[in-house]
């Protein structure tokens, strides 16, 4: 087919268009999340971190717009920039409390970072396990907990935080205490301090203090407790040095501990009775067992088994508490019925999506078949009309070839004639047949150019010569000559060569001085004309021949090239067609 008429029938181009609009609405997914930009992504991160520093709960709105953010930056983001992102989005979940997505979150941002580049955000990446840590813990995965501790120790130092470092050091001991390793505490806790002091932040490092004290007193190192107890009381800030009151009730019994250790019982007392007057039963059960083992020591067995039996009721107490402060750890982690809601709602879509694609689908499919069956039945119709339009052209032909036949055997007999009133009849008799013959080359023409017409809609069949070369300027001026009876000159013969040679389908190899020497110079612009896709009847205008006498020539031509005569004229037009010169 040739590449200038390629999709110019308007039904292939209504098939294409529905084929893809419907292919097109198949294919787009159901969108979640609406793309953002850089400038976006920062504001809504920027807000996020500034409400999770200041201790504001974060909701279900900021997760919505935080995996917007985290969707941004993972296409287009850096290393560092995807951290944050992720860092953000899992402080979310964790307000939301739903830890598995929180730790997802917190696992692809301590994925997403690049420890080989020298802009790493080490800080970032130590809060990152910091978060980890955190949940571990509230799971009570003490290995898992300390293992993340290790790594925000090693991460916060590269960044060069020192805060950071402390801070987990020494919230290190207080999971470590919860696990009654008491021995690490106590072996650890004056190299940290002094590491703090160094660093610059010893009043800080001095709040933390109570846990290492209650460590020391586990493990029976007396004197130590005593000098860390003093540490608290004149660097932490948290103690009165007059009225000896502290905003953190474990002081007291920290203090009643020492006290009691050191033989002032009086001073012991009053603490423990201070600790009693705590509201937490923690706190209350650390009094009585303090008052408890003073009261033993003392020898006042009932005063003893008394605060002996109080301290199994805050025990029981504290038990019931922690069994609270365990469910009120899994509310934390997990809130369930939003887990499920959310479960429920993409189930939700997903089902909803495999819907709308199988109505696509079915939509495309019945498209198509509907755009088969319709367009097999145009070229059905269009086959049908292009076959009735040839048969009525060769039917013109037909009757064209005999009254010329018929108008060339009256001028003979014409120019025979012996009479003057014969010849006048004959003349009168040729000039009808000629004015017949007139119209029926119109006919001709007429049929030729519907059948013409027909073709050019009708772009699925091979295309013939004429179609090939219809939109030629050659060829277009050519049927205008054949309309105005005008005749073919030199120039127009080269000019057909011309687009013949260069199209490539055209008599390319044909030696031409050959050519010239086998046929005659009529034989060849026959040929010519014939070739670019005009019909005998237009050949014969152009010639100024007869139909009879352009197939004369070309069945001669078959003969002088083949040796013997054609049995049909049809076999030497074939045979002019398809000729590209001697082998």
């Amino acid at each position: 087919m040739h590449p200038r008429n390629i999709n110019h029938n308007p039904m292939k181009r209504l098939l294409y268009a529905l084929s893809v609009t419907v292919f097109v609405l198949a294919c787009v997914p159901s969108q979640r999340h609406s793309d953002i930009d850089e400038e976006k992504a920062r504001v809504i991160m920027n807000d996020v971190s500034r409400r999770n520093l200041a201790y504001e709960t974060l909701t279900e709105h900021d997760d919505t717009l935080m995996q917007q953010v985290v969707a941004y930056y993972d296409k287009h983001g850096t290393p560092n920039e995807r951290m944050e992102a992720y860092y953000l989005h899992g402080s979310v979940l964790r307000d939301l409390h739903e830890a598995p997505r929180a730790m997802k979150a917190f696992m692809d941002g301590i994925n997403a970072a690049d420890t080989t580049s020298e802009d790493c955000n080490y800080g970032l990446l130590a809060r990152l396990y910091g978060q980890k840590s955190d949940i571990f813990y509230m799971q009570s995965l003490r290995q898992q907990s300390l293992e993340a501790d290790r790594k925000v120790y090693k991460y916060a130092s590269l960044a060069d935080d020192t805060l950071l470092m402390i801070v987990f050091k020494w919230k290190q001991f207080g999971k470590w205490y919860a696990y009654k390793d008491f021995a690490a505490i106590a072996d650890s806790c004056w190299g940290l301090l002094r590491e703090s002091e160094r660093l610059g932040k010893f009043s800080h490092a001095a709040t933390h203090l109570c846990t290492s004290i209650q460590a020391n007193m586990e493990v029976g190192r007396t004197e130590d407790a005593a000098k860390l107890l003093d540490i608290f009381e004149q660097h932490s800030g948290r103690v009165d040095p007059v009225t000896h009151e502290c905003s953190f009730p474990i002081y007291y019994y920290a203090k009643g501990r020492v006290l009691a250790a050191l033989g002032k019982y009086d001073s012991a007392e009053h603490f423990f009775r201070k600790e009693l007057a705590a509201k937490d039963w923690n706190n209350r059960q650390a009094a009585c067992r303090g008052l408890h083992e003073l009261y033993e020591k003392l020898g006042v067995t009932d005063s003893a088994l008394k605060y002996a039996v109080m301290q199994c009721e805050a025990v029981d107490s504290d038990y019931q508490a922690m069994v609270a402060d365990n469910l009120q750890n899994l509310h934390e982690l997990y809130n369930n019925s939003r887990l499920q809601e959310e479960n429920d709602r993409k189930e939700l879509q997903l089902q909803q999506s495999k819907k709308r694609m199988a109505y696509a689908c079915f939509a495309l499919v019945l498209v198509l078949v509907c755009s088969v069956f319709f367009f097999m039945y145009i070229r059905l119709w269009y086959r049908q009309r292009i076959s009735d339009a040839e048969l009525k052209l060769d039917h013109a032909n037909a009757e064209l070839e005999e009254r010329e036949n018929r108008l060339a055997a009256l001028r003979s007999a014409q120019e025979r004639a012996e009479s003057e009133a014969e010849r006048l009849r004959l003349a009168a008799e040729v000039e009808r047949r000629e004015r017949e013959t007139a119209e029926q080359q119109k006919t001709v023409i007429e049929r030729q150019e519907e059948l013409d017409d027909l073709r050019r809609r009708m772009r699925i069949f091979s295309k013939t010569l004429r179609q090939t070369y219809a939109d030629t300027e050659i060829f277009r001026r050519l049927l205008l000559m054949v309309r105005n009876g005008k005749v073919a000159g030199d120039e127009d013969y080269r000019e057909v060569l011309t687009v013949l040679s260069n199209d490539g389908t055209g008599p390319g190899d044909i030696d031409w001085d050959a050519f010239q020497t086998r046929f005659s110079k009529m034989e060849y612009h026959t040929f010519l004309l014939l070739r670019i896709g005009l019909t005998k009847t237009e050949v014969s205008k152009l010639t100024a021949r007869t139909q009879s006498a352009v197939t004369n020539m070309v069945v001669r031509m078959c003969f002088k090239c083949n040796g013997h005569d054609p049995s049909a004229s049809n076999e030497a037009y074939t045979w002019l067609l398809n000729y590209k010169g001697e082998s």
